[in-house]
């Protein structure tokens, strides 16, 4: 899962250096999400070649215990919580260094692609620790990373290391 997850963090870090370009070379933000739409058009194509698979019939299971139903509430509720915090702040970087006249719109998105070109490196390196450590290790670590990262990040004079950090922090939690 975290294989397939690393592939978000990808497109995410290539999508502002795309927009970039697109802006730089043509002088129109059109182009580039035309660039985009390519891309996830030939990925889509690819999925109807795919043949399907001959599903089996199942008995439904009934989910009884209401601590089951709550357990799964709970974990709902903290994965959109969670991802719901990385895509706000993959997106905000971009207003708080235009906003306070840190950089350049062009360095800016430059900037966002690192939070999420981390993230994906980040993915890619979870599938190693996964097989090492128990998974509420893993979590406890990546929260505590992301704590203390968003904490502190007024503080960082450098605001790519912050980004890697940052995106390698909340690398191995579902993706969003």
């Amino acid at each position: 899962m975290n294989a397939l997850h690393m592939f978000y963090g990808v497109g995410t870090f290539l999508a502002p250096i795309i927009i970039v370009q697109a802006i730089l070379i043509t002088g129109n933000i059109i182009w580039g999400y035309w660039c985009i739409a390519a891309f996830v058009i030939f990925s889509a194509l690819q999925f109807v070649l795919i043949p399907s698979q001959q599903t089996h019939a199942k008995e439904p299971e009934i989910i009884t215990a209401l601590n089951k139903q709550y357990l799964v509430f709970l974990a709902s509720l903290f994965l959109f919580c969670y991802s719901s915090m990385a895509n706000i702040f993959g997106g905000w970087i971009f207003s708080y260094v235009v906003g306070l006249g840190i950089t350049s719109e062009a360095n800016a998105a430059y900037l966002t692609s690192t939070f999420w070109g981390a993230f994906a490196i980040g993915r890619l390196l979870s599938i190693a620790v996964a097989i090492h450590f128990k998974p509420s290790t893993i979590l406890l670590v990546d929260l505590i990373g992301c704590l203390l990262i968003d904490k502190s990040f007024k503080h960082w004079t450098n605001g790519i290391v912050a980004m890697k950090f940052e995106g390698r922090s909340r690398k191995s939690i579902l993706g969003q």
